[in-house]
């Protein structure tokens, strides 16, 4: 089994003890290491999706206050591609530490649409399936 330590707004959180730190395992891992797949800018490791480079931005890079079809693709694709990555590297290291709850299975496809109060914005969501438990837990959001 493997773990790392429980991150809320980037920081590491603190026993209520106030001596050491508090750790995840099994599906909350997993779901703290692919928000932080998500989030993260992919030029460093590879991994990472680097949504916020196309979050606001049209597909030339100028600021943008609407969405396109190639704007919500190219979000789909990073999300996509991010995770497939994620999955290749569970399954390349450390494979054997990990529970069946740690372990990416599949993901849905990336589920986006505009938003009905704002056009401008629009909502994702993706649902994971790990090796233990099927659906395991969803994540997606709104855009600013």
């Amino acid at each position: 089994m493997s773990w790392t330590f429980k991150i809320v707004d980037g920081d590491v959180v603190r026993l209520s003890s106030n001596v050491g730190y508090e750790r995840v395992t099994g599906k909350d891992k997993m779901k703290q290491e692919v928000t932080m797949v998500l989030t993260t800018d992919r030029r460093g490791n590879g991994i990472g999706a680097s949504l916020d480079e196309i979050i606001g931005r049209s597909v030339d890079g100028e600021p943008d206050l609407g969405w396109s079809s190639p704007a919500l693709f190219q979000f789909q694709q990073r999300v996509r591609s991010a995770l497939s990555r994620y999955r290749y590297a569970q399954r390349n290291f450390q494979f054997s530490r990990r529970t069946p709850l740690e372990l990416l299975s599949e993901f849905s496809p990336v589920h986006v649409w505009v938003d009905t109060t704002d056009p401008r914005k629009f909502r994702w969501r993706v649902d994971f399936f790990t090796m233990g438990s099927l659906p395991a837990f969803s994540l997606g959001g709104m855009t600013r």
